[in-house]
């Protein structure tokens, strides 16, 4: 009885969790033309809310996937803020990157493909360790792969193909066993000669 107390509440009165706050906060950084997060407002409960997924008992954000949904604007350092997240998809979007999002150690798929994304990809991926998949195709970024890469040993999918990477593959990705797809294709990247895996 509680706990449809509890419910009941949120539901008239909106929601006050914090990852909404968060989330109301990464509103004001987007453009939004196609009206997507019209429905993101402290007045719906969170678990309401377009491409968000919560978790089953709390109003806890554990996905969002908000790809393909004509937004522009910054993937805001709130974003790590959002500690319960698993799964982030924003790709086949307009974005630029404000901050890393190492922090975020539960996550376990992150969707940045198609977004005209530059810049580097950071160290801090390495902080990912439960990371699974990984999609940044198709953007321009440059730069280094990073050798911390090789950290997610729960890797199954790296894809950075249609970048402008460079350099020399890092011999700790071929230390992630769990690595089923990886595709590094239309970069200028190498492995060294005779170098084993």
């Amino acid at each position: 009885m509680l706990l449809f107390l509890l419910l009941l509440v949120t539901v008239i009165h909106g929601d006050t969790s914090k990852d909404s706050q968060w989330l109301l906060s990464i509103k004001t950084k987007l453009i939004d033309p196609q009206g997507v997060l019209d429905n993101w407002s402290s007045k719906v409960n969170i678990c309401s809310w377009n491409g968000v997924k919560c978790a089953v008992s709390l109003n806890q954000v554990v996905g969002l996937n908000l790809s393909n949904s004509g937004l522009s604007g910054s993937i805001s350092s709130e974003f790590s803020n959002l500690v319960s997240l698993q799964i982030l998809d924003l790709s086949l979007n307009f974005l630029t990157a404000e901050s890393t999002i190492g922090n975020l150690s539960d996550l376990r798929v992150l969707g940045l493909g198609y977004c005209q994304l530059n810049g580097s990809i950071p160290v801090e991926i390495g902080d990912l360790m439960n990371l699974k998949s990984l999609n940044l195709q198709k953007n321009s970024l440059s730069g280094y792969i990073p050798q911390e890469i090789g950290n997610c040993k729960q890797l199954q999918l790296f894809s950075v193909e249609n970048n402008n990477l460079q350099g020399r593959i890092p011999a700790s990705i071929g230390k992630i066993e769990a690595l089923e797809i990886l595709n590094l294709s239309n970069n200028t990247v190498w492995v060294d000669p005779g170098r084993a895996w």
